[in-house]
């Protein structure tokens, strides 16, 4: 008899070590913190896109500024071609107006455990690609997550939905480095790449806009990333900064070398990369591919093409 009440103590313990092992994995997954990143698909910082089956991805934003379970973990999920939006803040309601930049759509919110999930339209998807700002709204004033990454994310979180492989390898951003900002900010571990005529140094930084992720160049009193698209210059006031030291590489032929840094993309997915050229006394920072035959740069307004140019290379 004794035996068997020991046996059957140890089988109960075993089970609850086993219920808190399972317990806990369950609840890294939901956070977005699992330590196994052997399904981790691609990185478009700040978000990391996981395959978790076939057909089905997710993309994790981890925000450190807010607390657990009040929005730490903002979540686009693609199952079986539907995108669902997934918040782990305990405190959200059902019917709410999400904001993106500002512009209300209606989305209903089901408690899932420890997170919040709604499906999403394309309405959603389409402001989420191209906006800077958004706004869960639960209570007044947030929370608020910046969209810095956000096309290529959902980008990527398509391909991986469709079983491609990513445009890019999943350490793309991982080196040298990049850093989400905004307003202008210029963290102090970025290396000068270029020179503005005035004498200023100039920084890469890449800013989404209409479905693509584009170089730019950005110097101490900018309002954000300056870059170049359609003919025009444009500035993005959330985007992403360059650090750490990059290596240059002469464009011969006036075409990217094979070993070239891919850092942004087209909205169809075409890579894009960051190159410099020298213009009227300065050295300017711009964009290229192979398409492109020089260096697309902002300048004064307007998009201009340099040439010769050098390119960020791996």
């Amino acid at each position: 008899m004794t035996g068997l009440i020991g046996a059957s103590m140890k089988r109960l313990a075993r089970s609850s070590v086993v219920g808190c092992i399972a317990a806990a994995a369950m609840l890294l997954t939901l956070s977005g913190e699992s330590t196994a990143q052997s399904n981790v698909y691609a990185r478009a910082m700040p978000w990391v896109i996981y395959q978790d089956a076939p057909g089905a991805c997710r993309a994790d934003m981890i925000d450190t500024t807010k607390q657990e379970y009040f929005g730490q973990l903002l979540r686009f999920e693609l199952s079986s071609g539907s995108y669902r939006l997934i918040s782990d803040y305990t405190r959200a309601g059902t019917d709410v107006l999400v904001l993106v930049d500002g512009r209300p759509f209606p989305v209903v919110f089901s408690q899932e455990s420890d997170v919040v999930t709604a499906r999403i339209d394309d309405r959603l998807l389409s402001a989420v690609r191209d906006g800077m700002l958004l706004n869960l709204n639960f209570e007044p004033g947030g929370p608020r997550y910046s969209l810095g990454g956000s096309a290529e994310m959902l980008h990527l979180l398509a391909q991986c939905g469709r079983g491609q492989a990513p445009f890019a390898p999943a350490a793309l951003h991982d080196s040298p480095g990049w850093m989400q900002l905004s307003g202008g900010q210029i963290d102090g571990r970025a290396f000068p790449a270029g020179r503005d005529a005035n004498g200023r140094d100039l920084f890469v930084c890449v800013a989404d806009y209409q479905g693509g992720r584009h170089p730019g160049r950005i110097a101490h009193g900018f309002d954000g990333c300056n870059f170049s698209y359609g003919g025009q210059e444009l500035t993005a006031s959330v985007y992403s900064l360059m650090v750490g030291k990059e290596k240059w590489f002469p464009a011969f032929f006036h075409t990217p070398p094979n070993n070239s840094l891919p850092v942004g993309m087209e909205s169809d997915g075409r890579q894009l990369y960051a190159c410099r050229t020298k213009y009227n006394g300065s050295l300017q920072l711009g964009k290229t591919r192979k398409e492109f035959n020089g260096c697309n740069f902002g300048y004064g307004g307007r998009e201009l093409v340099g040439k010769p140019f050098e390119v960020i290379v791996d």
